[in-house]
């Protein structure tokens, strides 16, 4: 083989693995660019979910601090809301008897001292159910319990003819007002008690907007009926909190 044959062939083997050499490079760094990416969104991602963890565990960790404030005391009256005591019925009860049409049951069953808790002592249960400034604040801020305590508002409420939300009588078809003037009293005075003790914006406006239709119930049911207004139990105790 020639001298010339040979440096010819030398040169395009050079050629070659200078064009694989480029090659091998360029695909490297393409994979390299394409890792960086895959990173970057990978680190994207997993801030997000770790930031979401984060916020879900402080939620959590401040719904546990809240329920560690509760006293006995005031899971006892949580309880006896919902379920009752010895002596009576709790929500899921009067619930029930909604559903079933049996207003009348609603009317005539014992519960004040927890659907509608006031600050001041009762007869019968003492100071079970009593509860201080505090204990109010504390309850207006559990979103469930004040679902609930609204909701029981509304279901006597109904039961005595009135339909709350709309602020309209609704009286007939065993809805009626009964004169049950201690039970009318101690309802208005509780949501007055819980409106004037909550911190929360919205739940304060959703008791003004309870406290009014009671009123508007009062002066549109109870008032202009001098049947009703004559039987009312303890008719000046009522005008004291709804009369205004």
């Amino acid at each position: 083989m020639s001298n010339i044959s040979i440096a010819s062939s030398v040169s395009s083997t050079s050629y070659i693995q200078k064009t694989i050499n480029f090659c091998s490079d360029f695909f490297a760094k393409i994979i390299e660019v394409i890792c960086r990416i895959a990173n970057g969104i990978f680190s994207l991602f997993s801030s997000s979910s770790y930031s979401s963890r984060n916020t879900s565990q402080a939620v959590l960790s401040s719904n546990q601090a809240a329920t560690a404030l509760i006293s006995p005391k005031l899971q006892n009256l949580i309880n006896a809301h919902q379920n009752g005591d010895s002596s009576g019925v709790g929500l899921s009860k009067l619930k029930e008897f909604e559903k079933n049409g049996n207003f009348n049951s609603i009317r005539s069953s014992h519960y004040d001292w927890w659907l509608f808790p006031i600050d001041r002592d009762s007869s019968s249960k003492g100071n079970t159910y009593t509860l201080a400034k505090a204990d109010f604040e504390l309850l207006s801020k559990n979103s469930i319990f004040m679902a609930n305590y609204c909701e029981g508002i509304k279901i006597v409420l109904s039961a005595w003819g009135w339909d709350a939300d709309k602020c309209k009588d609704i009286s007939g078809s065993g809805k009626v007002w009964d004169g049950y003037g201690i039970r009318l009293a101690k309802m208005a005075n509780s949501i007055m008690l819980f409106r004037d003790n909550c911190s929360d914006d919205q739940k304060k406006a959703e008791l003004s907007k309870i406290f009014k239709s009671v009123q508007m119930f009062y002066k549109s049911v109870v008032l202009p009926d001098n049947n009703a207004k004559n039987n009312c139990q303890d008719f000046n105790l009522v005008k004291n909190y709804l009369d205004s």
